[in-house]
């Protein structure tokens, strides 16, 4: 899954449609930030999002962000971990929050109720253990744009994702990822060499627990909250590896 980090300001183009871009638009209503819990001041390098908060280790306010999420590409020290990891290589990262419980994200038919079909989708475009809908019927020579969700009775993570208008190689995808502790803030990766994949089910799926480890590393809310009215500093240095053995195991 080798390849070249992606500009965090690039624009989803090429072959994606519509009809794909009107679904992410609806998806967007859900995307509305809302007030944090508490009003404590917080060090720069610390960013809360509803419940919890979350150590960037550079100033939070040259990321370039919304209240309502994390792109976490653009702390230079993260962007550099992340194209040297085997699975989030090429992957746009960002932690968000949401109005409502993320499942609603995958909740059928999909993103803004735009995935109802799942009649003619070609076989190198199914993967074992994933239920997957179209937006549309499917057509000789047109778009497909394609919701994947787990077969199991609580999915943790999903997948939308489009193709060339062969039908024969997927041209971007988004996985999300739940985060446990706060179950309004959910994981996105963005993928725009998604075809690289040489099994769709078992990269969905690493890319998810991937976001959600990385995601528990940054999280230091209980070492805020348990310093509360003292003066909160990263306990972690501003440069340097990424060591994820030393960060908690993620809740399966």
């Amino acid at each position: 899954m080798k390849g070249q980090i992606v500009n965090t300001g690039r624009q989803a183009g090429g072959g994606i449609s519509r009809r794909f871009i009107h679904a992410a638009l609806k998806l967007s209503i859900y995307l509305i930030p809302f007030g944090n819990v508490s009003a404590q001041e917080l060090p720069p390098n610390l960013v809360q999002l509803n419940t919890r908060i979350f150590d960037v280790r550079v100033d939070a306010t040259t990321l370039h962000r919304d209240p309502d999420f994390i792109p976490l590409n653009r702390a230079r020290w993260l962007g550099n971990f992340l194209e040297s990891d085997p699975i989030m290589d090429g992957a746009v990262f960002h932690i968000n929050v949401l109005q409502q419980p993320v499942y609603q994200l995958w909740k059928f038919p999909g993103p803004g109720n735009s995935y109802k079909y799942s009649d003619g989708i070609p076989a190198r475009l199914q993967f074992i253990g994933y239920r997957v809908q179209t937006a549309a019927p499917v057509k000789l020579g047109r778009l497909i744009h394609l919701h994947y969700l787990p077969e199991s009775a609580d999915p943790d993570h999903a997948a939308s994702c489009s193709t060339t208008t062969t039908g024969g190689k997927l041209t971007f995808c988004a996985v999300y990822a739940n985060y446990p502790p706060d179950p309004n803030i959910f994981l996105l990766a963005r993928i725009y060499d998604p075809d690289r994949f040489e099994n769709g089910n078992s990269s969905f799926e690493a890319i998810a627990k991937r976001m959600r480890q990385i995601a528990y590393c940054l999280d230091v809310t209980e070492t805020v909250n348990n310093r509360a009215g003292e003066q909160t500093e990263s306990e972690l240095p501003l440069e340097g590896e990424f060591d994820l053995s030393k960060c908690p195991v993620p809740i399966s």
